[in-house]
């Protein structure tokens, strides 16, 4: 089945399903840099932590973008509300930036003031975890985005 082979309820109905899984994703690996970013004092960690914050963030914006999304063409919007999508999309570029200027500044202190990390061994399995939880996750949405054509969760997936 292609994207123009499932009706408008399917298509919501998987592009929803992807962002709440987004969303799940986030928010178990926010708890667990966290744990870990507290225990390595690791600026890799902290960095991933603050990557998993706006994937968060990014992964609600890209919840309404799709909901909206899949309302029906109105009086004020004649040709629906697929635009919305895309716009979900810019919003993640902008906190893709956001996040890759606050790490990096993080960075360039800690390395001025020559700041140490402890348990590196908890911090490497961390991100092991986090790192099969993610390909998981991509697989799902590679898998809606070709049933569904969804700029918005293309975009989840595409970005570094």
């Amino acid at each position: 089945m292609t994207a123009s082979a499932i009706t408008p309820e399917q298509r919501a109905r998987l592009t929803q399903r992807a962002a709440f899984a987004s969303i799940a994703m986030a928010v178990t690996l926010i708890a667990l840099k966290t744990w870990a970013a507290y225990r390595t004092d690791s600026m890799a960690m902290l960095g991933s932590l603050a990557d998993s914050g706006l994937d968060f963030i990014a992964s609600v914006v890209v919840l309404m973008g799709v909901r909206i999304a899949a309302q029906p063409a109105d009086w004020d919007h004649r040709f629906g509300h697929g635009k919305a999508e895309a716009l979900a999309s810019l919003v993640q570029v902008i906190l893709i930036t956001l996040s890759a200027i606050f790490i990096g500044f993080r960075a360039v202190q800690r390395l001025l003031a020559g700041a140490q990390t402890a348990e590196a061994e908890l911090g490497i399995g961390v991100s092991i975890v986090a790192m099969a939880l993610t390909i998981a996750l991509i697989s799902y949405q590679r898998y809606v985005v070709r049933r569904t054509g969804s700029l918005a969760i293309a975009s989840q997936f595409a970005s570094p």
